[in-house]
């Protein structure tokens, strides 16, 4: 069927996109997360600040934990990521993959820096999820295509994490993250100044 919608916009001179093209645009462009509390909250890494946001698409809750003086101009150590059962609370890794970035290891590093955020995106993960992920683990299940449910959950990940970001007032940033380009972040007026490996 979609190679006669593509011949059918070609001829008209229509552009086509999939519903791949509008959850990714409505993540990067729709302002779709909102603050809910903030609060000071001791870890067992000092006290952080804990803001609790809501998302207004799928109602999954979506935490930032700050430490320090955050400005705009400040270059501001910064981990995002999705909230990881195996990961981030199991403790798991991947043989020969050397370390990542968990939860607990950004928290550290803001720690020993005395200033940084760990962006924690929540998801709703079926029971049929969270099996697939245990048995497929280390890899991840399933296809990540543009058009995949992974594929499309990065473009949520990226478009919620970069809200998240503003409105807590960070502009440059260290990622602590492995180096690759993020097309969308510049919509957000957001910098990446540094990749920092763990």
């Amino acid at each position: 069927r979609r190679p006669q919608l593509e011949e059918f916009a070609a001829k008209h001179q229509l552009r086509m996109g999939t519903i791949a093209d509008l959850i990714q645009y409505r993540a990067l462009h729709e302002q779709s997360v909102e603050l809910r509390d903030s609060r000071l909250m001791p870890t067992e890494f000092g006290e952080f600040t804990l803001h609790t946001f809501l998302d207004l698409i799928d109602d999954t809750v979506h935490y930032a934990l700050t430490l320090g003086e955050i400005h705009e101009e400040r270059e501001t150590l910064v981990r995002v990521q999705t909230i990881n059962t195996l990961r981030d609370v199991l403790g798991t890794q991947i043989q020969g993959a050397g370390p990542g970035w968990s939860y607990r290891r950004a928290m550290q590093q803001i720690a020993a820096e005395g200033a940084g955020t760990v962006v924690l995106i929540g998801q709703h993960n079926s029971a049929e999820q969270s099996l697939a992920e245990v048995i497929s683990f280390p890899d991840p299940p399933g296809h990540a295509g543009p058009s995949s449910p992974e594929g499309i959950q990065n473009y949520r990940v990226i478009g919620t994490g970069s809200q998240i970001l503003k409105r807590l007032g960070i502009g440059r940033m260290r990622l602590m993250s492995a180096p690759v380009h993020f097309n969308a972040l510049s919509g957000f007026n957001l910098e990446v100044t540094e990749f920092v490996q763990p």
